[in-house]
Protein backbone atom coordinates (compact mmCIF):
# COMPACT_ATOMS: atom_id res chain seq x y z
CA UNK A 1 0.00 0.00 0.00
CA UNK A 2 1.36 3.46 -0.96
CA UNK A 3 1.21 6.80 0.71
CA UNK A 4 -1.68 9.25 0.50
CA UNK A 5 0.25 11.60 -1.80
CA UNK A 6 0.84 8.79 -4.26
CA UNK A 7 -2.81 7.78 -4.12
CA UNK A 8 -3.84 11.36 -4.88
CA UNK A 9 -1.18 11.77 -7.54
CA UNK A 10 0.60 14.55 -5.66
CA UNK A 11 4.22 15.23 -4.84
CA UNK A 12 5.86 16.47 -1.69
CA UNK A 13 6.74 20.15 -1.59
CA UNK A 14 10.39 19.43 -1.24
CA UNK A 15 10.28 17.59 -4.56
CA UNK A 16 11.97 19.32 -7.49
CA UNK A 17 9.84 21.84 -9.37
CA UNK A 18 8.68 20.47 -12.72
CA UNK A 19 10.23 22.01 -15.78
CA UNK A 20 8.30 23.91 -18.42
CA UNK A 21 8.34 20.92 -20.72
CA UNK A 22 6.65 18.83 -17.99
CA UNK A 23 3.66 21.21 -17.73
CA UNK A 24 0.59 20.82 -19.91
CA UNK A 25 -0.13 23.43 -22.55
CA UNK A 26 -3.53 25.02 -21.85
CA UNK A 27 -5.13 27.85 -23.76
CA UNK A 28 -6.42 30.27 -21.03
CA UNK A 29 -9.22 31.48 -23.29
CA UNK A 30 -10.68 27.96 -23.21
CA UNK A 31 -10.81 27.88 -19.38
CA UNK A 32 -13.36 30.68 -19.15
CA UNK A 33 -15.10 31.23 -22.46
CA UNK A 34 -16.49 34.66 -23.18
CA UNK A 35 -20.06 33.57 -23.93
CA UNK A 36 -22.68 36.33 -23.90
CA UNK A 37 -25.27 36.04 -21.15
CA UNK A 38 -28.84 36.55 -22.23
CA UNK A 39 -30.77 38.71 -19.79
CA UNK A 40 -34.50 38.86 -20.05
CA UNK A 41 -36.39 42.02 -19.15
CA UNK A 42 -38.35 41.60 -15.94
CA UNK A 43 -42.12 41.76 -16.10
CA UNK A 44 -42.62 44.78 -13.84
CA UNK A 45 -46.38 44.41 -13.71
CA UNK A 46 -46.08 40.81 -12.52
CA UNK A 47 -43.48 41.76 -9.88
CA UNK A 48 -45.63 44.67 -8.63
CA UNK A 49 -48.69 42.42 -8.42
CA UNK A 50 -46.71 39.82 -6.46
CA UNK A 51 -45.38 42.50 -4.06
CA UNK A 52 -48.88 43.93 -3.56
CA UNK A 53 -50.23 40.45 -2.75
CA UNK A 54 -47.46 39.88 -0.19
CA UNK A 55 -48.12 43.28 1.45
CA UNK A 56 -51.86 42.55 1.62
CA UNK A 57 -51.35 39.26 3.46
CA UNK A 58 -48.73 40.59 5.89
CA UNK A 59 -49.92 41.67 9.32
CA UNK A 60 -49.78 45.43 9.82
CA UNK A 61 -46.77 46.73 11.68
CA UNK A 62 -47.54 47.65 15.25
CA UNK A 63 -45.19 49.88 17.18
CA UNK A 64 -43.56 47.96 19.97
CA UNK A 65 -44.19 49.44 23.39
CA UNK A 66 -41.25 51.51 24.57
CA UNK A 67 -39.83 50.25 27.81
CA UNK A 68 -39.19 53.22 30.04
CA UNK A 69 -36.17 52.84 32.25
CA UNK A 70 -35.66 54.60 35.55
CA UNK A 71 -34.11 57.56 33.72
CA UNK A 72 -37.50 58.49 32.22
CA UNK A 73 -39.13 58.32 35.67
CA UNK A 74 -36.42 60.53 37.14
CA UNK A 75 -36.76 63.06 34.32
CA UNK A 76 -40.50 63.15 34.96
CA UNK A 77 -39.94 63.68 38.70
CA UNK A 78 -37.52 66.57 38.07
CA UNK A 79 -40.01 68.21 35.69
CA UNK A 80 -42.84 67.79 38.23
CA UNK A 81 -40.61 69.21 40.98
CA UNK A 82 -39.92 72.31 38.85
CA UNK A 83 -43.64 72.63 38.01
CA UNK A 84 -44.62 72.50 41.71
CA UNK A 85 -42.02 75.16 42.46
CA UNK A 86 -43.25 77.32 39.57
CA UNK A 87 -46.83 76.89 40.83
CA UNK A 88 -45.66 78.01 44.31
CA UNK A 89 -47.18 74.83 45.76
CA UNK A 90 -44.91 74.30 48.76
CA UNK A 91 -46.67 71.10 49.91
CA UNK A 92 -46.16 69.45 46.49
CA UNK A 93 -42.64 70.91 46.16
CA UNK A 94 -41.48 69.63 49.55
CA UNK A 95 -42.97 66.20 48.76
CA UNK A 96 -40.18 65.67 46.21
CA UNK A 97 -37.56 65.57 48.98
CA UNK A 98 -36.56 62.34 50.73
CA UNK A 99 -36.87 62.09 54.51
CA UNK A 100 -33.06 61.78 54.54
CA UNK A 101 -32.57 65.01 52.52
CA UNK A 102 -29.55 66.97 53.75
CA UNK A 103 -29.48 70.67 52.81
CA UNK A 104 -26.21 72.30 51.75
CA UNK A 105 -24.67 75.10 53.77
CA UNK A 106 -25.01 73.49 57.19
CA UNK A 107 -28.75 74.21 57.52
CA UNK A 108 -30.95 71.79 59.42
CA UNK A 109 -33.82 70.24 57.53
CA UNK A 110 -36.27 72.33 59.57
CA UNK A 111 -34.41 75.62 58.90
CA UNK A 112 -34.22 74.76 55.21
CA UNK A 113 -37.97 73.98 55.08
CA UNK A 114 -38.84 77.28 56.78
CA UNK A 115 -36.57 79.22 54.43
CA UNK A 116 -37.94 77.49 51.30
CA UNK A 117 -41.58 77.91 52.41
CA UNK A 118 -41.03 81.65 52.91
CA UNK A 119 -39.26 82.11 49.58
CA UNK A 120 -41.80 80.14 47.56
CA UNK A 121 -44.95 81.53 49.21
CA UNK A 122 -43.85 85.18 49.39
CA UNK A 123 -42.86 85.57 45.75
CA UNK A 124 -45.18 86.59 42.95
CA UNK A 125 -44.98 84.64 39.73
CA UNK A 126 -42.13 82.12 39.65
CA UNK A 127 -40.86 80.29 36.59
CA UNK A 128 -38.35 77.46 36.95
CA UNK A 129 -37.11 76.14 33.62
CA UNK A 130 -35.06 72.94 33.39
CA UNK A 131 -32.64 72.73 30.44
CA UNK A 132 -30.24 70.03 29.21
CA UNK A 133 -31.42 67.47 31.77
CA UNK A 134 -29.17 64.40 31.93
CA UNK A 135 -29.65 61.43 34.26
CA UNK A 136 -26.76 59.27 35.38
CA UNK A 137 -27.63 56.04 37.20
CA UNK A 138 -25.54 54.85 40.15
CA UNK A 139 -26.97 51.41 40.81
CA UNK A 140 -30.68 50.61 40.95
CA UNK A 141 -31.68 52.96 43.78
CA UNK A 142 -29.49 56.03 43.27
CA UNK A 143 -29.08 58.47 40.40
CA UNK A 144 -27.91 61.98 39.62
CA UNK A 145 -30.01 64.44 37.63
CA UNK A 146 -27.84 67.21 36.21
CA UNK A 147 -29.27 70.23 34.42
CA UNK A 148 -29.21 73.97 33.90
CA UNK A 149 -31.89 75.68 35.99
CA UNK A 150 -33.23 79.05 34.86
CA UNK A 151 -35.15 80.74 37.70
CA UNK A 152 -37.22 83.85 37.04
CA UNK A 153 -39.40 85.88 39.39
CA UNK A 154 -40.33 89.55 39.65
CA UNK A 155 -37.55 90.35 42.08
CA UNK A 156 -34.85 87.81 41.22
CA UNK A 157 -33.47 85.92 38.22
CA UNK A 158 -30.58 83.48 37.99
CA UNK A 159 -29.19 80.56 36.07
CA UNK A 160 -27.39 77.73 37.85
CA UNK A 161 -26.00 74.32 37.08
CA UNK A 162 -27.83 72.01 39.46
CA UNK A 163 -27.26 68.41 40.47
CA UNK A 164 -29.93 66.47 42.31
CA UNK A 165 -28.93 63.23 43.98
CA UNK A 166 -32.04 61.08 43.68
CA UNK A 167 -32.76 57.98 45.72
CA UNK A 168 -35.58 55.50 45.46
CA UNK A 169 -37.81 55.54 48.54
CA UNK A 170 -40.77 53.13 48.58
CA UNK A 171 -40.61 52.88 44.78
CA UNK A 172 -40.53 56.67 44.22
CA UNK A 173 -37.54 58.77 43.16
CA UNK A 174 -36.91 61.58 45.69
CA UNK A 175 -34.24 64.25 46.15
CA UNK A 176 -31.67 63.28 48.77
CA UNK A 177 -29.25 66.13 48.13
CA UNK A 178 -28.98 69.11 45.80
CA UNK A 179 -26.04 71.24 44.80
CA UNK A 180 -25.89 74.37 42.64
CA UNK A 181 -23.08 76.14 40.84
CA UNK A 182 -23.86 79.64 39.53
CA UNK A 183 -23.46 80.12 35.81
CA UNK A 184 -21.06 82.82 34.71
CA UNK A 185 -23.55 85.07 32.94
CA UNK A 186 -25.02 84.36 29.55
CA UNK A 187 -21.67 83.80 27.89
CA UNK A 188 -20.82 81.28 25.22
CA UNK A 189 -20.10 78.01 26.98
CA UNK A 190 -22.87 78.47 29.55
CA UNK A 191 -22.66 76.95 32.99
CA UNK A 192 -19.46 75.68 34.51
CA UNK A 193 -19.45 71.93 34.94
CA UNK A 194 -22.31 71.35 32.51
CA UNK A 195 -22.61 67.66 31.72
CA UNK A 196 -22.07 66.94 28.03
Amino acid sequence: MGTLLEQLGLQRLDAPTPGKDELADIDPSQLCPNDPIALGLPDREALNAKAAALNATRAPLVAAPVALGPEAGIQSQVSSWAAAWSARDYAAYSGFYAPTFTPDGGLTREDWAQLRRGRISARGDINVDIQDLKVRMDGNDRAFAEFRQVYQSKGYNDTTQKTLEMIKVSGKWLINRETSVPCSGNTVGGCKGLVK
